[in-house]
């Protein structure tokens, strides 16, 4: 995990928790002071270039509001560059994975919700550290939602949980 000094990081940049908009305070590498800070990676997260390392954005928002680098960052609303302080929390691997978008693949319209062949009935699901686990089998599709749905509440998933990507 990459580290910066906070004192560095003040130096260079200032966040704006409202807008989680970086800007420059003295120019670099052709920047001019004052200009916003960062560029979208090919992942849709924004890059920061200090002193020639790259940054997430997220995680620097992190380290200046909360004084410390997180091990891992989730923007709650599934959006990569929005990076305002309200939009990101701090959560284990398994919970930042089961925050994805919906897979352009799916037929259902919902994560976690299939048809299953041999019980001709939708069944409801979750992935928890990579390992299937039902939560049930129902006739009707908005059943199977409505439940995978209040399980994703009852254990903390985001509401953009779920939802179609891009």
């Amino acid at each position: 995990m990459k580290t910066i000094d906070i004192e560095l990081l003040n130096k260079n940049l200032v966040y704006n928790k409202e807008t989680g908009i970086f800007t420059r305070i003295k120019g670099s590498g052709g920047k001019k002071a004052g200009s916003v800070a960062g560029s979208i990676n090919t992942n849709g997260y924004i890059n920061i270039q200090i002193k020639g390392v790259n940054y997430y954005a997220h995680r620097l928002a992190w380290l200046l509001e909360h004084g410390c680098m997180p091990s891992i960052v989730d923007h709650i609303d599934g959006n990569k560059d929005n990076n305002r302080i309200d939009n990101l929390r701090e959560v284990t691997q398994s919970i930042n994975m089961s925050n994805k978008v919906m897979s352009k693949y799916n037929k259902t319209g919902f994560n976690g919700v299939s048809w299953c062949n041999f019980y001709k009935k939708y069944v409801s699901y979750i992935n928890i550290d990579k390992k299937r686990k039902t939560i049930g089998y129902y006739k009707i599709k908005e059943d199977a939602i409505n439940a995978r749905k209040e399980y994703s509440k009852r254990n903390g998933y985001t509401v953009s949980h779920g939802t179609k990507g891009d």
